[in-house]
C-alpha cells in the first residue's frame, strides 16, 4: 500500500509492519493522521505524536531515529522529554538462579537501550534424588507431581530463560574452593581501572559471593545488586521470609553496590551504597510467592532506571544507615524454621478460598 504527500507516492512500510495497525485509506496523507490514529501505532506521547508527525512531513526522516522491536525509539535532543546518554551502554554480566532473577532479568533483556551486550552466569547442574538420577537446582519451582518422574531433568529458570532468549549462558564451578578462583568469560576479563568503563556486573539472588578477584574486574560503581529488604534492614540471603516472618506492614527492593565481604576486614554482605529505593505494603494474605512476584518485577525496573541514570550522568548513591542494636537481618532459612510452636504460634485458614494465612505469634 502506498501513501501520497502532494502528489509524491511514499513507502507505507513504516506502519505496515505493526501488527496494530489496519492501514488509512490510500490518499490519506500524514498531515491527515490524527495523534490517536498514530498512538495505535507508535507508543509516544502526544507531544512527541505531534513532533514526529512534523518530522516525517519534512524532507527526509532524519538520521538518529532508532528503530528496534516494532516500536520508535527516538534519541533526537529536540524532543521535549528525550533522554540523552553521555556514555555508551554497558556490556552487562548478569548473575542469578531463581524466579528472582528471572524476572529482573526480563527487565534488562528488554531495555536495550541500556546495553550493548549480555551475558547470564548461572548455578551448575547439580544432580539430585536416589544415585543421582536427576539434574536438580530449584525443585520447588516445580510441580511436585513432575518431581516423581526419574528421567526429568531439573536446571536453574534463569539458565532456561538466558538460553530461550539467545543470550550467551555462563555456568560457575559447584565447588566452593574452585569458585574463589574463577573468572568469568570475556570480554569481561579484562579489568578496567576506568569508572566510564562499559563493564558492569549484576546479581539478583545468585547465591554466591562473589570474590575479590571478579568484582576488581569491574568498576566500583558498576557493580550492582538488587536486593529485596529496605536495607540496612534484612541484610543476608533470605530477606523476603525474614519480613513475613516477623510480621512487617512494609518492605521494599534497593539496587546497592557490592563490595568485597570480609568479617576479618569487618566488611559485611548486602553494605553497600544505596543508587536507588522503592517501598510497597505488605498485604494481609501475603507468602513468599506473591511477594518474591511483586518485588523481584519492582526491583527490574527500578535497576533499569538506575542503568539509565548512570547512562545519563544523573545517578547518585548514598550510604547506608547505621546498624542499630535493634535491626532486624535475613539469615539463612534453615529446617528449624519450619516448626511450628502450638504454645504460642495460630495459623488462620480463610475457609472460602482455602488460604492460608502465615503463623502469627
Amino acid at each position: 500500500m502506498l501513501f501520497h504527500r502532494h502528489g509524491h507516492p511514499i513507502s507505507a512500510f513504516t506502519l505496515a509492519h505493526h501488527r496494530r495497525f489496519a492501514g488509512p485509506p490510500i490518499h490519506t496523507t500524514w498531515r491527515q493522521l490524527s495523534n490517536r490514529t498514530l498512538a495505535n501505532v507508535y507508543p509516544l506521547s502526544i507531544g512527541r505524536l505531534q513532533e514526529f508527525k512534523r518530522l516525517r512531513v519534512g524532507a527526509s526522516r532524519s538520521s538518529d531515529a532508532r528503530y528496534h522491536s516494532g516500536t520508535v525509539s527516538c534519541t533526537k535532543t529536540s524532543f521535549p522529554n528525550a533522554q540523552r546518554f553521555v556514555r555508551d551502554p554497558f556490556k552487562i554480566l548478569f548473575c542469578g538462579r531463581d524466579l528472582f532473577s528471572c524476572a529482573v532479568f526480563k527487565e534488562v533483556y528488554e531495555a536495550k537501550d541500556v546495553w550493548d551486550s549480555l551475558h547470564v552466569v548461572t548455578n551448575v547442574d547439580i544432580r539430585a534424588g536416589r544415585r543421582g538420577s536427576r539434574l536438580d537446582i530449584c525443585m520447588w519451582t516445580l510441580p511436585l507431581v513432575a518431581l516423581s518422574s526419574p528421567d526429568l531433568l531439573l536446571v536453574a529458570p534463569l539458565k532456561l530463560v538466558g538460553e530461550g532468549v539467545g543470550v550467551p549462558v555462563h555456568t560457575i564451578p559447584e565447588d566452593k574452593v574452585a569458585f574463589r578462583k574463577w573468572l568469568p568469560p570475556l570480554p569481561f576479563t579484562i579489568q578496567s581501572d576506568s569508572q566510564n568503563a562499559p563493564h558492569l556486573l549484576v546479581t539478583a539472588s545468585f547465591g554466591r559471593i562473589l570474590p575479590k578477584n571478579v568484582l576488581s574486574l569491574f568498576p566500583t560503581t558498576q557493580r550492582l545488586n538488587v536486593h529485596p529488604s529496605l536495607l540496612a534492614a534484612y541484610r543476608g540471603p533470605a530477606p523476603i521470609q525474614r519480613a513475613l516472618m516477623a510480621g512487617e506492614q512494609e518492605t521494599g527492593v534497593c539496587v546497592i553496590e557490592m563490595g568485597e565481604v570480609s568479617r576479618k576486614a569487618g566488611k559485611l554482605v548486602d553494605a553497600g551504597n544505596i543508587w536507588a529505593v522503592e517501598r510497597t505494603c505488605v498485604p494481609e494474605d501475603a507468602d513468599f510467592l506473591s511477594m518474591q512476584d511483586v518485588l523481584a518485577a519492582s526491583g527490574g525496573k527500578l535497576l533499569v532506571q538506575v542503568l539509565r541514570d548512570m547512562l545519563s550522568g544523573r545517578a547518585r548513591s548514598r550510604p547506608q544507615e547505621a546498624i542499630a542494636s535493634n535491626t532486624a537481618h535475613a539469615p539463612l532459612i534453615t529446617a528449624a524454621d519450619a516448626a511450628i510452636h502450638f504454645g504460642s504460634q495460630t495459623c488462620s485458614c480463610d475457609r472460602t478460598t482455602g488460604t492460608r494465612h502465615r503463623a502469627s505469634a
